[in-house]
C-alpha cells in the first residue's frame, strides 16, 4: 500500500537478485484494469529510491449492449492506431503485442478504461463460445475523411484497411472482435463516453 504521497516499499526481496556485475533490476508497475494509466518500467538499484511515473491517459466509459439492449459481458481493450503522432513513447510498451489497457466492468452495461489522444480503437472481444458477428470498420474514412491521394504504401499501412487496423504493436484483425469503436480525441479532453452494440452472428 502507498502512503498519501504514493510512496511504498517493496520488502523481502532476496539480496541475490542484486548480486553480480549489475546491481540493477527492472521494476514494472501495472495499473489495475479500469484505471487510466499505462504500465511503467523503471530500473531500480538495491537500497535506493526509485521514481515510477505512469503516463495518464484519457478516462473512457463504454456502454456495451446487445441488439435488445441487454448488458454484454466482454473483454474491452484499447490499442493505438498508426500513424498517431500524439501517442506517448513508453519504454518496453511496444515490445508486447498485447493491448495498451484493459477496461474494468463496472456493472450493467458500463466498461471503464483509457484511450490516448490521436487515432486509436476500443476493441470488444466476446468469450470463446459467445455467438456474435465480426466487427468491420473503415479506418481511413474515419481518421482521414475525404482523402483520396494515398500512396501505395499509405494505402497498405496508414490506419489499416477494412480487414485490419495498423497498430504500433502489429496488425489488428478486425474479424476477431465483436465491436470496434474508433476514437481520435484531442489532447487533454474530457473523459470520453462511447457506446457499442454487439450483433448476433
Amino acid at each position: 500500500m502507498t502512503d498519501a504521497e504514493g510512496r511504498f516499499t517493496i520488502s523481502g526481496l532476496s539480496s541475490r537478485l542484486f548480486d553480480g556485475d549489475d546491481p540493477h533490476r527492472v521494476v514494472m508497475a501495472i495499473s489495475s484494469p479500469g484505471l487510466p494509466y499505462l504500465p511503467a518500467v523503471v530500473t531500480s538499484k538495491r537500497d535506493s529510491d526509485t521514481l515510477i511515473e505512469s503516463v495518464r491517459g484519457i478516462p473512457c466509459r463504454l456502454r456495451l449492449a446487445d441488439e435488445p439492449g441487454q448488458p454484454v459481458a466482454a473483454k474491452v481493450t484499447y490499442r493505438d492506431v498508426q500513424p498517431n503522432p500524439h501517442l506517448p513513447r513508453v519504454p518496453h510498451l511496444y515490445e508486447s503485442s498485447g493491448p495498451m489497457s484493459l477496461a474494468a466492468h463496472r456493472g450493467g452495461r458500463i466498461d471503464e478504461g483509457l484511450v490516448f489522444p490521436g487515432p486509436g480503437a476500443v476493441l470488444v472481444r466476446m468469450p470463446p463460445r459467445a455467438s456474435s458477428g465480426p466487427a468491420s470498420v473503415n479506418p481511413k474514412a474515419f481518421f482521414a475523411p475525404g482523402r483520396t491521394d494515398w500512396t501505395d504504401l499509405e494505402r497498405r499501412t496508414s490506419y489499416g484497411t477494412s480487414e485490419t487496423l495498423s497498430s504500433g504493436q502489429g496488425q489488428i484483425k478486425q474479424h476477431e472482435y465483436a465491436a470496434i469503436v474508433l476514437v481520435n480525441p484531442p489532447k487533454d479532453p474530457k473523459p470520453l463516453e462511447l457506446s457499442a452494440t454487439v450483433v448476433k452472428d
